[in-house]
């Protein structure tokens, strides 16, 4: 009973210094995810522009956001954490490219395959994001 008391303490103890975490995209893997975040210690704000997208129950334990996408970058706080996976790979390197472009951030994640990697580092490069951010 020990074990499962002390997560739960530790969770407790760092609920005031959660890290904000920007997840785009609330299709099937994104509602997963935000399903799987939602008991850590994160600030949870999910972006989606097709506001129906959202479970009814997700505005209990995240902000939710159905404006533009890539505009939600900038208003983020400083040192997020963004996980991009929304349903249009043009959505998503727009995203990506605003992140990285800003350079405040603390981690960008990003679903897709070695393809799409590629793709989006070349094309990314071309629009003069440092290679080491790549």
């Amino acid at each position: 009973m020990d074990v499962i008391q002390q997560p739960i303490l530790w969770l407790d103890l760092v609920q005031d210094e959660r890290q904000d975490l920007l997840l785009f995209g609330a299709g099937h893997v994104g509602q997963e995810v935000a399903r799987l975040l939602h008991p850590l210690p994160f600030r949870l704000t999910w972006v989606d522009e097709r506001a129906n997208i959202f479970p009814a129950e997700a505005a209990e334990f995240c902000t939710l956001l159905s404006s533009d996408p890539v505009a939600a970058v900038s208003e983020a706080d400083t040192s997020s954490v963004f996980v991009v996976m929304t349903h249009s790979h043009e959505l998503d390197e727009d995203i990506c490219h605003a992140v990285l472009s800003w350079g405040d951030f603390r981690w960008l994640g990003l679903i897709g395959s070695g393809t799409k990697r590629r793709r989006f580092v070349h094309r990314l490069a071309q629009c003069g994001i440092d290679e080491e951010l790549l």
